[in-house]
C-alpha cells in the first residue's frame, strides 16, 4: 500500500510538471499552505469527559498541490496531494476514566479521576478526491481522503487524582479496586506512551472552499473527518476510538492561467 501511494504521489508530481509543455489541457494546478485547528476525539463526547481545562495550538501545517477540471458546466473533480501535520495539546479533567500508566516504575490499568494531559501529532501524506461546483471566482468541494501516516506520537499524563487499580480477579471497568494516588510532580504523577499503537492508514471525509481573490492568488479552508480512528483496531487501553477532526485555512497560488 505504501508503494502504490508513492507511485500515485509521483504521477500527481509529474503531471504538475507537464502543465508548462501543455497549459490548456484544462486542468487548474495550484500550490496550497495553511493551518490547522482541532484535534482527536470520539465520535459522541463521552461522559468521563467532564472538561477541558486547556488547549494550546501545535506547528499543523498543511503544504501540497490541488488539480482542478471543470467537467459539466459548473461541476468538476478534484484531487492532489498533501503533506501535513495533524496534533493536539490539551489538559482535560476526567473521571472514572479507562487507563493504563507507568507510576513509580509500575505498569498499573484501572479508573482514573483526576487530570489528563495529552499530546499527539501525526505527519501524513494525504490524497483527496472530492467533488468540485465552481461559482465565479469561487470553488465549493466536498469527497474523501486516504492519508498514509509517516510518523506519529500519543504520550502523556495522569496527575492530580487519582487511579482505581484494576486488581487481579476484577473486570475492566470496576471502580472500586485499590486506590494509587497521583500528584503532580513526574515523580508523582502516572505516565502513559501509546506511539506504537497508532494506525498507518486513515481514511475520512473532507468538505471546503477555495476563493481566487486576486489575479494567481487564493484563500481556501476545508474541514475533514477521520473514520479510523487513530490508534489499531487491537488497541483497547482506551474505552473510545479517537476520530481526527480538523479544519485548515491558507492561501493557494495558481500555477497556470486556467
Amino acid at each position: 500500500m505504501k508503494k502504490y501511494l508513492l507511485l500515485i504521489s509521483l504521477s500527481l508530481l509529474v503531471s504538475i510538471s507537464s502543465f508548462a509543455k501543455n497549459p490548456n489541457d484544462g486542468w487548474k494546478y495550484s500550490l496550497h499552505l495553511g493551518y490547522s485547528v482541532g484535534g482527536t476525539m470520539p465520535a459522541g463526547m463521552p461522559a468521563e469527559m467532564r472538561s477541558l481545562d486547556s488547549y494550546r495550538l501545535c506547528p499543523n501545517l498543511q503544504f501540497g498541490c490541488y488539480l482542478n477540471k471543470r467537467i459539466i458546466s459548473n461541476w468538476g473533480f478534484m484531487t492532489g496531494l498533501d503533506f501535513e501535520s495533524k496534533g493536539m495539546n490539551i489538559d482535560a479533567r476526567v473521571k472514572n476514566y479507562h487507563i493504563k500508566m507507568v507510576h513509580g516504575g509500575e505498569e498499573i490499568e484501572g479508573q482514573f479521576t483526576g487530570s489528563n494531559h495529552t499530546e499527539e501529532n501525526q505527519l501524513a501524506l494525504t490524497l483527496p478526491v472530492a467533488i468540485t461546483f465552481n461559482v465565479k471566482r469561487v470553488n465549493i468541494y466536498a469527497g474523501i481522503y486516504g492519508s498514509y501516516i509517516l510518523g506519529s506520537t500519543f504520550k502523556g499524563y495522569a496527575y492530580d487524582g487519582y487511579l482505581r487499580r484494576r486488581d487481579p480477579g476484577m473486570v475492566k471497568g470496576d471502580p472500586t479496586g485499590t486506590k494509587i494516588e497521583l500528584g503532580t510532580s513526574a515523580s508523582e504523577r502516572g505516565d502513559y506512551d501509546f506511539s506504537s499503537d497508532m494506525r498507518r492508514w486513515q481514511i475520512g471525509v473532507l468538505a471546503g472552499v477555495d476563493w481566487n481573490f486576486s489575479g494567481k492568488w487564493g484563500a481556501y479552508a476545508n474541514v475533514n473527518y477521520g473514520f479510523s480512528g487513530i490508534h489499531d483496531g487491537s488497541f483497547n487501553v482506551l474505552d473510545q476510538a479517537l476520530h481526527p477532526i480538523f479544519g485548515t485555512i491558507g492561501l493557494t497560488y495558481r500555477l497556470n492561467k486556467q
